[in-house]
């Protein structure tokens, strides 16, 4: 028996991934980069493709740090020759997560659900997720606490 599936384009248009939301589901995007939060690349995602959540992880980050001049602004600063690596790369992620939580609070206003969501995972393995309405810090495995 063969059976055959074609992709959904639902009511949102012929985008098979935006059309995934129809369904109830949820596209997530597995990499972050500076300019695509600043750039508005992300934003374009979100509208045009109706991406719902991000996430990544240290070598995500590693490749985006090393790969250009996106995060100089923080590896040049006064501040960052006081830091060891560990920390430099927290400061980068951390504010990388709540600049992209902040463009995700209209896909919250929308959809009134926690879906909005970017999230980082570090070497440790602790964790920071930033939804719309509050920034949860935990170890991997644990309950995370809300912090507002």
């Amino acid at each position: 028996m063969t059976t055959t599936t074609a992709l959904p384009t639902g009511a949102t248009g012929t985008n098979p991934i935006k059309a995934l939301n129809d369904f109830g589901q949820s596209p997530w995007m597995d990499y972050i980069r500076r300019d695509l939060l600043t750039g508005g690349g992300l934003k374009k995602m979100i509208d045009q493709d109706g991406l719902r959540g991000q996430t990544s992880n240290p070598t995500i980050f590693e490749k985006a740090i090393t790969g250009g001049q996106f995060y100089s602004d923080i590896t040049d600063s006064p501040e960052a020759k006081k830091l060891d690596a560990k920390g430099v790369y927290e400061k980068i992620a951390i504010r990388d997560v709540q600049d992209a939580t902040d463009i995700f609070k209209g896909v919250y206003a929308e959809t009134k659900t926690a879906t909005a969501t970017s999230a980082w995972k570090s070497h440790r393995c602790w964790r920071i997720t930033r939804r719309a309405r509050s920034t949860k810090l935990g170890a991997c495995g644990s309950r995370s606490t809300a912090r507002t």
